[in-house]
């Protein structure tokens, strides 16, 4: 399931999953071709 895509145009952005429920996230960012995976646990 995708919760948000967005290109962002700024060096800094913040995202707020304050409204999402509990559990375990995964934030992929691509720049200039190549992609980095995060993991994000929500308790």
């Amino acid at each position: 399931m995708q919760i948000l895509a967005k290109k962002i145009e700024t060096d800094n952005i913040a995202i707020n999953i304050s409204n999402q429920p509990n559990g375990v996230y995964l934030l992929q960012i691509t720049i200039n071709g190549k992609s980095t995976t995060w993991k994000i646990v929500k308790k």
